[in-house]
């Protein structure tokens, strides 16, 4: 009963409670990091480029200190060659349309439309034996961020599927792993200070 955007809103409030709180448990509120897979690393994406999204919860992408997105897709609804590479436009739609005019709602879905210079830096993952459709999506989101001057990296497996994606994720020995700790560990966040207006 609930559509992609109610999710977006689910997942901005976490955002803004982790960042609130994880001071609480040890964490620091200016390394706060967003990652997902397939339609996680949608969703963390759309939470990390869309300053209204975080507005709406009293942060601002600055609040990030990077994305790591792994296997994501739906970055950018409206590209056809998403669809000329085997997408379905009905399961899109399906999943996306949420109500919206039939000219409007690819666009408000997509994350590439809100991709702005303020945001946090991204790492991408994915395989090359996933379908070409999502590898076309990965590489629309680094050119949108390297065309913002947002700094992105990408690493094209090249093997695994995307279901075993998330299971490469809990295995140190796989290459995505220390590709992620490097991108943490290299970060330096400022963020603002919570205290601030």
């Amino acid at each position: 009963g609930v559509t992609w955007k109610e999710q977006v809103e689910d997942v901005s409030r976490a955002v803004a409670w982790l960042h609130a709180n994880v001071g609480g448990y040890g964490g620091d509120p200016a390394r706060l990091f967003l990652s997902g897979h397939s339609a996680g690393a949608q969703l963390v994406t759309r939470v990390a480029v869309d300053g209204r999204v975080l507005g709406e919860v009293g942060l601002a992408p600055e609040d990030v200190c990077g994305v790591v997105a792994v296997s994501g897709a739906a970055y950018d609804i409206a590209d056809q060659q998403t669809y000329d590479l085997g997408a379905n436009p009905e399961y899109y739609e399906r999943r996306f349309r949420a109500g919206d005019a039939p000219e409007e709602w690819q666009r408000e879905a997509s994350s590439v439309p809100w991709i702005g210079p303020e945001d946090p830096p991204f790492r991408l993952f994915y395989t090359r034996k996933e379908w070409p459709s999502l590898q076309h999506q990965n590489r629309l989101l680094q050119e949108a961020l390297e065309e913002a001057g947002v700094p992105v990296r990408v690493t094209a497996l090249p093997r695994g599927s995307h279901g075993r994606m998330v299971l490469a994720l809990t295995d140190p020995e796989q290459e995505i792993v220390p590709g992620v700790l490097a991108f943490l560990e290299e970060r330096s966040c400022g963020g603002r200070d919570p205290a601030a207006p």
